[in-house]
């Protein structure tokens, strides 16, 4: 089952979708509601089983996310 992650600008969550490709988890970027400002924002979807390794890459890389 897939998980959707939202990050907020489109160069952040681009910069996470190269940080988890290099990491071998495959991921999509996808157009998000955004919870903060009500507009749009952007997020990642990947497959929940490589959630926590996603979730330690991205903060090492300091992409930060909120959960949908």
């Amino acid at each position: 089952m897939d998980i959707i992650i939202q990050i907020g600008s489109v160069s952040q969550t681009n910069k996470g979708r190269r940080a988890l490709q290099s990491v071998s988890i495959r991921s999509k970027m996808v157009k998000t509601d955004s919870v903060a400002s009500g507009g749009c924002a952007w997020g990642l979807r990947f497959d929940e089983k490589d959630f926590q390794a996603a979730s330690v890459v991205l903060m090492k890389e300091g992409v930060r996310y909120e959960m949908l």
